[in-house]
């Protein structure tokens, strides 16, 4: 019989799995693991600013959800909709920009260029007249969008205008930004105080080879010659709209930007807060399983794993990683250990995340 009071808090707290395992899934499979081999670990989702953002607020801030009907980057209808989260007592809303905006909900190949943040901008349209939140807490990132969130300014009824005065009507997307020569944000529907979770800390532009929106608009679609577009236009756009710096200004391809240039916003590294709100640092535990998607270098920009291991390494705690995939330019010294699921056996994504668990088991890696 195992003496579970004797035993060191295992804390298992992992992101997404994009597109096989949301944060709560991974974290039941791998507390399932631990369980069966005789250890007892508390499960702590996570998000990081993208895609389960919003839930993770939500089951902290005990909200429920409401659905709305929404549309996609390239306005294509979501089927079934989108959850928003709401505290009717408080208040307070949480939503993803990744909701509307992911590159998951395109039909097609991702096209930065063509994109809008348009459909999020609708979104908040419609749950500010319908819900009418205090405060709302927005997760970015996760989104196939790169237009600094000018669409979404015109979907609240800001009105952009060309060299000649003429308001621009059409979707703004990517290509128009060196179009518009001013903003005017007095017809725009007034947004609640918003907080900016953001899963990046990365300017909108930075100089060639440092870390930016830019850097992120190849998995989007952008060829080379886009990405120098698309940079000479979100230049242009942030001096007209005056976006101005901040931390978050190239999360959600610019979203982070133009929602911190709301008045009464305020920004945090969405996986920060997530795991502060948490407090699974609380009561020392002996070691902290983590994992995501991918780990790989953008693990340490900002990601769930990487601050759980940073603050594990001040700390003196171990923590493991288990990714989907481990790329070659993951931040190896930061963990205890990685483990890939791709290298253990698994019908499915969570058969084979299991088994990595099971292996971190069978190495003697698990605290007792």
């Amino acid at each position: 019989m195992c003496n579970f009071a004797a035993m060191k808090r295992i804390i298992v707290a992992p992101d997404k799995f994009r597109g096989t395992l949301t944060a709560v899934e991974a974290a039941d499979v791998m507390c399932g693991a631990l369980l069966s081999a005789g250890y007892r670990a508390e499960a702590f989702p996570m998000a990081d600013g993208g895609e389960g953002t919003a839930e993770c607020v939500a089951r902290l801030r005990g909200m429920r959800p409401v659905v709305f009907e929404a549309f996609n980057s390239v306005s294509e209808p979501i089927g079934g909709g989108v959850t928003v989260w709401h505290d009717p007592v408080s208040g307070v809303a949480a939503v993803d920009t990744s909701s509307v905006l992911s590159l998951q909900l395109l039909s097609g190949e991702p096209r930065v260029m063509d994109a809008s943040s348009w459909s999020f901008g609708r979104l908040l349209r419609d749950v500010v007249l319908r819900l009418k939140p205090a405060t709302l807490y927005i997760g970015v990132g996760g989104t196939s969008t790169g237009d600094g969130g000018a669409g979404m300014f015109q979907a609240l009824g800001a009105r952009l205008t060309d060299c000649n005065g003429v308001e621009i009507r059409e979707t703004v997307t990517p290509r128009m930004l060196s179009r518009i020569e001013a903003i005017d944000r007095g017809m725009m529907i007034p947004l609640p105080p918003v907080v900016v979770l953001s899963d990046v800390d990365v300017p909108l532009v930075d100089e060639a080879g440092k870390p930016s929106s830019l850097s992120f608009a190849p998995q989007k679609g952008a060829t080379e010659a886009d990405v120098a577009d698309l940079g000479e236009g979100l230049r242009h756009w942030a001096r007209v709209a005056g976006l101005g710096e901040s931390r978050f200004a190239g999360a959600g391809g610019g979203l982070g930007g133009a929602l911190m240039s709301l008045p009464g916003s305020r920004g945090a590294l969405g996986a920060e807060w997530i795991i502060r709100e948490s407090r699974l640092w609380d009561n020392a535990p002996g070691m902290i399983i983590t994992g995501e998607g991918s780990v790989d270098g953008q693990t340490a920009m900002g990601k769930i794993a990487g601050i759980l291991a940073a603050e594990g390494l001040r700390r003196g705690i171990p923590v493991i990683a288990v990714g989907g995939r481990v790329g070659s330019d993951a931040p190896f010294n930061l963990f205890t250990a990685v483990y890939a699921t791709t290298d253990y056996p698994g019908a499915t994504p969570a058969a084979r995340l299991r088994s990595a668990v099971e292996a971190i088991v069978r190495d003697g890696r698990v605290a007792g």
